[in-house]
């Protein structure tokens, strides 16, 4: 490890300083000095430590982060909400970039201390979106419909299936949720996540199933409201076809090739040390 290396290297220069001053001192005939030489020294340690803890602080965290290894460069993480491409690990921070291509220090301690999130540790990542369908339908015909048309999608793993779940009763709606996995190396999760909502919410409309919205009554009243005329309800107006629905043409490639080469470049950039390079 690197940064135990140098460690060891500082913390050896420093004990074998100390020990040749208290030699010498005790050669000269000045040993009553060494006493004092380090009372003095572990006041203005402990001075240095307050001074400097959070410095000393990110500093272990870097050693102990080093040991785990919780990520490596490239890794996609979140960490504590922050979400980027690990771009290097210097003693002091942990430098993250974005999906916008911003770069985030986030000071070791942090790191260590937080939620650490890796999403490249297993290549399947799951997604999942919920759709509200009408009270009236039958629920397992619209669960088929959507599961199936997850399987047949592209990009959508085969293992494990996609899994569709009845997950509350709303105010206007029964929610169903729908689940499927994708491998990270070669599809692009917000891509395919898109794509699914669009597919399976085209798939409900071919087959006439209802996702009614949230319907809200406002009483105006002016006077005596027994007198007014109800109001003619408007009819529901149908959704245009999706022009694209078949499944197996849906676009989940990964995104350009131009960000990767930038995170890429990044992470072989000299410039500033990387605890996390090989």
């Amino acid at each position: 490890n690197r940064l135990l290396r140098g460690l060891a290297r500082q913390t050896l220069a420093v004990a074998t300083t100390v020990l040749g001053l208290v030699l010498a001192l005790r050669i000269l005939g000045l040993g009553y000095l060494v006493g004092g030489l380090l009372g003095g020294a572990g006041v203005l340690g402990l001075a240095v430590g307050f001074a400097f803890k959070d410095i000393l602080e990110n500093y272990l965290a870097s050693i102990l982060l080093s040991l785990r290894r919780p990520f490596g460069a490239m890794d996609l993480v979140d960490v504590d909400g922050t979400t980027g491409t690990v771009l290097r690990m210097t003693s002091s921070q942990t430098v993250l970039m974005t999906a916008d291509g911003n770069h985030v220090r986030i000071p070791n301690a942090a790191v260590f201390k937080g939620t650490v999130t890796n999403f490249t540790e297993n290549p399947l990542r799951r997604f999942d979106f919920a759709i509200g369908i009408g009270a009236n339908e039958d629920l397992g015909r619209a669960m088929r419909i959507g599961r199936e048309t997850l399987e047949e999608m592209a990009g959508i793993a085969d293992d494990p299936k996609p899994l569709a779940r009845v997950e509350e009763l709303g105010d206007s709606a029964v929610v169903v949720r729908y689940l499927a996995w994708v491998h990270q190396a070669d599809v692009s999760f917000e891509k395919a996540r898109s794509e699914a909502v669009r597919l399976v919410k085209a798939a409900l409309d071919e087959h006439a199933v209802e996702m009614p919205v949230p319907i809200y009554e406002v009483d105006l009243r002016r006077g005596d409201a027994r007198d007014a005329p109800a109001a003619a309800p408007r009819p529901a107006r149908a959704a245009p076809p999706d022009a694209d629905t078949d499944p197996r043409d849906a676009d989940v490639r990964p995104e350009s090739d131009a960000v990767a080469r930038r995170i890429e470049d990044e992470v072989r950039a000299d410039a500033e040390e990387n605890l996390l390079r090989t």
